[in-house]
């Protein structure tokens, strides 16, 4: 049996073949079986369960991103934002695309590029 340790967010820190001290308090340990995959697992913290991440069910369109669940981190040109509202829209005045990576405890990581322009009135 291996021991998962998770953030009180329900992401995983590591994995280990021993149970393992550390010094924060708020880490978590789990049991989990010694197949499990380390990037396709997260904490369900309601009932501190191992669940299965799943991909993002994002709705892509010219300028914005929606359907983004809430505590969604999302990086861009080096900066992290954190998306609570579901959504992230971009102004632009040249056409092309910009590459977002969206992450979550709960959702399988991924890169999606967003096409971008001025907006036509």
């Amino acid at each position: 049996m291996k021991y998962a340790y998770f953030t009180q967010g329900g992401k995983l820190l590591t994995l280990a073949s021993q149970q393992q001290e550390f010094p924060d308090p708020t880490i978590i340990a789990v049991e989990v079986p010694d197949d499990v995959r380390a990037n396709a697992i997260f904490l369900d913290l309601e009932t501190r369960t191992i669940r299965e991440r799943v991909p993002f069910a994002l709705n892509v369109g010219y300028n914005r991103v929606s359907n983004i669940p809430a505590g969604t981190n999302v990086a861009h040109d080096g900066e992290l934002y954190h998306v609570e509202d579901g959504e992230i829209e971009f102004d632009a005045n040249v056409i092309d695309a910009v590459w977002l990576h969206f992450d979550h405890p709960c959702f399988i990581a991924q890169y999606v590029a967003v096409p971008t322009g001025p907006e036509v009135l």
